[in-house]
């Protein structure tokens, strides 16, 4: 049983957890992102009997889950464009440049945000297949007379897949930060070589 846990994802989310979250976990936790998600998965249990007129279970997991599947394949072309900067001199500068207020330095942070990301979008598709499994699907997910399970369900899954939303924007936003970064960095380059 032991060599289960030495190998396999498990470990490696072990790791991951360790080494990259949480030196971060309490920048994660009290976040604008945090509290904005579990508003709005609150907010949405709270008025859920009220809502009429929802699409099915299976239609909204569905549609996340298509959304998700990108998301993730953006989050591991990122990561692997940071790693292959064209700028050997860009990506190194980066590797020793602190960020004011996180954990280590700039790269780290930026592969940090990819790697982030993509964990969400991880954990949004297995809830919402679990969700599809347990709920069939064909239901809809506002009904009067929910129970309170249900009613928890529901805002847990809101507020996970809120975060992942915004996990994705910050993550654009991050990398046309970057992108700006490298384009400054290059056009110093290039009006320091033609003095």
């Amino acid at each position: 049983m032991t060599g289960l846990l030495r190998t396999g994802i498990i470990r490696a989310l072990a790791g991951y957890a360790k080494r990259e979250v949480v030196p971060r976990l309490g920048e994660l936790v009290w976040s604008q992102h945090t509290v904005i998600a579990l508003a709005v998965g609150v907010a949405l249990a709270w008025y859920a009997p009220s809502i009429t007129g929802a699409p099915k279970v299976s239609e909204i997991a569905v549609g996340f889950l298509g959304y998700a599947a990108i998301a993730l394949g953006f989050c591991v072309a990122g990561i692997t464009i940071s790693l292959t900067l064209p700028d050997r001199d860009f990506l190194q500068r980066l590797s020793q440049h602190s960020v004011r207020g996180r954990e280590g330095d700039a790269l780290s942070s930026l592969l940090f945000v990819f790697t982030w990301t993509g964990v969400v979008h991880w954990a949004c598709v297995v809830n919402l297949i679990v969700v599809l499994l347990l709920d069939g699907g064909n239901q809809r997910p506002f009904t009067q007379g929910a129970t309170h399970w249900r009613l928890l369900g529901i805002a847990a899954t809101t507020s996970l897949c809120t975060y992942a939303l915004e996990t994705f924007l910050v993550t654009v936003l991050t990398l046309g930060h970057v992108g700006r970064t490298f384009i400054d960095e290059l056009r110093r380059n290039g009006s320091g070589r033609a003095q």
